[in-house]
């Protein structure tokens, strides 16, 4: 995998309206953004079995910084059994790659494991990602594909809450 920049890092929370406002407060976040998932599209696995739970992804941040923050609900997952562990602590970073498949086997070669991998529609777009690492405990990596068609992969872009508004992969919150 070529290595980019990091996207973003996240905290996993119990209450995202009341994280929305703290992290705003702490780092002077004006707008959150929502992605969109298209209803019914959602395939989440944890630990290799598919688990019914609900996931609300929130951006915010400045510039090219964003902080991701996760509120899930229904079956345990990587993200409930994380909080349950750690709290509200960092957990994960995030980078954007445009071949999914063969960055999920580099990482396994390096003795990565796969914890939690989904897939889903937004505003059309397939969004694939798996979370990795040596343990469940850290450090996890998040890497995410991005397909607008078989052979046109989003790339990490510039804005990329502004303009996911127009294809309705995102929805500002505040």
């Amino acid at each position: 995998m070529k290595n980019g920049k990091i996207n973003h890092v996240c905290f996993i929370v119990n209450d995202w309206q009341e994280a929305t406002k703290r992290y705003s407060d702490l780092f002077g976040i004006k707008h959150w953004y929502e992605i969109v998932i298209d209803p019914g599209t959602l395939k989440l696995y944890y630990k290799g079995q598919q688990v019914n739970s609900q996931i609300k992804l929130l951006f915010g941040g400045k510039g090219t910084t964003k902080i991701e923050l996760v509120d899930t609900k229904g079956d345990k997952n990587f993200y409930s059994e994380w909080f349950e562990k750690h709290g509200e602590a960092p957990h994960h970073m995030m980078y954007m790659t445009k071949n999914f498949e063969k960055t999920v086997e580099e990482f396994k070669a390096k003795r990565f494991q796969v914890f939690q991998n989904a897939e889903y529609y937004s505003g059309g777009v397939l969004v694939k990602f798996a979370y990795m690492g040596p343990n469940e405990d850290g450090p996890i990596f998040e890497f995410v594909e991005c397909s607008i068609t078989k052979k046109i992969k989003k790339g990490d872009m510039p804005f990329e809450c502004q303009l996911g508004q127009l294809s309705g992969s995102y929805k500002k919150i505040i």
